[in-house]
């Protein structure tokens, strides 16, 4: 059986390793194109907005929110190659052959999402804060808890993607699934808004929002950056994250399963 975990760990790691290097390359690419949509949606709220009415505080919370936005639009392009190969090539096809577990092969596939939004959101913050400058401080940021949401957020990242290709099925569907299922979770995950705001005006409809994963998501992120003040208790969004994770990722690869028609 060690024998059994040894070589399923030495492939499972060859195979990340092979989607690495082939992202790699595009890490630049990638990163200029988060630049520029960040960059444009954190000057408007931070400089621009104000001038309407808008807070001033608005523009930090947009650009710490905005860490959690790039793991979730990088989801459609992900989504995309996913499902093209799954028409095209079958690549998948080939993996699941290998002496595997085939739900291996999905984790890896949420691996190598989680790597390329890691590589990307440290960079992203440091870009927020010349942004920003003196208008965001670090004074209520905790290492431990940014590093645990940090990698919780991007993992559950890979397993969103999983799950929005189980959900679309075929790349032509791809664009009803995001916009069905994602847009509207990231809209009323308080993306724009905190939760605690959404509380203020409906007190149902708050408490219904709980089971939208992405609120924990962008009210995790902000805790840990800019402290626990008008956000979610932190702990209470680490373990909603984990257990949507888990949820999630077994919902998915069931579903893939299927989809595939394979054990």
């Amino acid at each position: 059986m060690f024998k059994n975990l040894k070589n399923y760990a030495k492939l499972f790691w060859q195979m990340l390793k092979a989607d690495i290097h082939i992202y790699n390359p595009n890490i630049l690419t990638t990163l200029i194109d988060n630049f520029i949509w960040i960059s444009c949606m954190v000057i408007i709220s931070a400089y621009v907005l104000p001038k309407l009415g808008i807070i001033e505080e608005y523009g930090v919370f947009i650009a710490m929110g905005s860490l959690a936005s790039l793991v979730f639009f990088e989801i459609y392009i992900t989504s995309t190659n996913f499902l093209s190969d799954l028409e095209g090539n079958q690549e998948i096809t080939y993996l699941i052959t290998l002496p595997l577990p085939s739900w291996l092969i999905f984790i890896k596939q949420a691996l190598g999402y989680a790597y390329r939004t890691m590589i990307i959101m440290p960079i992203i913050l440091l870009l927020c804060k010349i942004l920003l400058w003196n208008k965001v401080n670090f004074d209520h940021f905790s290492l431990i808890k940014f590093f645990l949401i940090f990698i919780i957020l991007n993992f559950f990242g890979g397993i969103f993607s999983l799950f929005l290709s189980s959900m679309a099925e075929k790349i032509k569907t791809l664009n009803t699934a995001f916009i069905r299922i994602l847009m509207p979770l990231w809209f009323f995950g308080s993306s724009q808004y905190s939760w605690k705001t959404l509380y203020s005006i409906s007190p149902k409809f708050a408490y219904l929002n709980l089971l939208n994963p992405l609120t924990y998501a962008f009210e995790g992120i902000r805790n840990s950056i800019l402290g626990s003040t008008g956000n979610i208790n932190f702990w209470y969004c680490f373990w909603a994250l984990v257990f949507f994770s888990l949820f999630l990722g077994f919902w998915s690869i069931k579903k893939m399963h299927k989809m595939l028609d394979f054990i």
